[in-house]
């Protein structure tokens, strides 16, 4: 099935190439991993969210083609909002807007799930519903080839 999504852990070491997303608080901060992983390309977030009025509220993303200092050819930062008001929903939709922002095709990509006061942590029962017993830890998730999503169309008498 050539559409099938790979979805693989690798160590921190690993350059990203393709597209790279990372996770923000309403100041704007990184988690530690994700700092590394910039480097200088950290200032240019800042400043790409000063042109664009990003706030890193709830939800909103920013988006930069070809960012300088990374070998990755698009960056994408997702705003979590004030940490102390995250819910154990929050996780779904923060992962939701991040593959919203993903383009159906071949890229590599390669998410970091870290808010800056750590990995990514919901509720066990969160945890469950959500990921289906896959623990969220701050390594990078790898997904190469994106390719388009089919789900199968129901018949007409059962679309209500």
């Amino acid at each position: 099935m050539p559409d099938a999504v790979k979805v693989g852990f690798v160590p921190f070491s690993t350059a990203p190439r393709g597209i790279l997303v990372v996770f923000c608080d309403d100041t704007l901060k990184f988690g530690a991993a994700t700092r590394k992983t910039l480097g200088a390309a950290a200032n240019l977030v800042r400043r790409a969210a000063d042109t664009n009025q990003f706030k890193g509220k709830n939800g909103s993303t920013l988006d930069i083609l070809a960012p300088e200092g990374l070998k990755a050819s698009r960056l994408i930062v997702v705003g979590a909002g004030k940490l102390s008001a995250i819910k154990d929903n929050d996780f779904l939709k923060l992962g939701g807007t991040a593959a919203s922002k993903l383009r159906a095709g071949n890229d590599a990509v390669t998410i970091i799930a870290e808010l800056p006061d750590g990995a990514m942590k919901p509720t066990p029962n969160a945890r469950e519903s959500a990921l289906g017993h896959v623990q969220l830890s701050p390594v990078v998730l790898a997904q190469g080839g994106r390719g388009a999503r089919r789900y199968p169309r129901l018949p007409s008498s059962r679309r209500r």
